[in-house]
């Protein structure tokens, strides 16, 4: 992203596993809160850069947004959508601990609430969400997100390029706007 960050500018760039409006991959959540002593179920999970929320310009509402600090060796931390803070913990929701269904061990700490994105299409309600940095739980299939007011061909010839200078090998297989991913919602 740091290449592309030159073409585009550091707050226009991120990676998340999936696309908002698109849907992604959904499972559980272990709680650690005695209200709900199940599990908290189909929950949205996006592994995300740590500048996802600028680029999207998603709101903060509560805490910290997740940072370049939060890399693998430090404290676990997730941050999670106003829906899921309001469905499934109680009280203050920052520096409450959860824990995964997704391969991931122990407990990850709440260090943050945004509002919610629609991730499942416009028409739909907003889903429970968590998101994980992606520097403490790298993830092998993400997208790359650029905020541009570029023309797509100037914006999509910039992007290839760059993929290609970093490694040759991994395709650039699909490139849409925002607005294409919205008509098809």
């Amino acid at each position: 992203t740091e290449r592309l960050a030159g073409d585009f500018g550091p707050q226009s760039v991120t990676l998340a596993s999936d696309l908002p409006i698109e849907g992604g991959t959904s499972g559980a959540v272990l709680l650690t809160n005695p209200r709900f002593p199940e599990v908290a179920t189909d929950v949205e999970k996006r592994i995300v850069s740590s500048n996802f929320f600028d680029v999207l310009k998603a709101r903060l509402v509560r805490g910290r947004p997740l940072q370049p600090s939060d890399v693998r060796g430090s404290q676990p931390v997730v941050v999670v959508n106003e829906t899921f803070a309001r469905v499934w913990l109680e009280g203050d929701p920052v520096g409450q601990n959860v824990a995964f269904s997704w391969g991931i061990d122990g407990t990850q700490t709440v260090v943050g609430v945004v509002a919610d994105v629609r991730e499942g299409g416009l028409d739909e309600q907003p889903k429970a969400a968590i998101y994980i940095a992606s520097a403490q739980r790298p993830h092998f299939d993400m997208r790359v997100m650029v905020r541009t007011s570029r023309p797509m061909s100037d914006a999509t010839d910039r992007i290839r390029a760059s993929v290609a200078n970093l490694d040759a090998a991994p395709p650039v297989i699909d490139m849409r706007s925002t607005d294409d991913i919205v008509a098809a919602s």
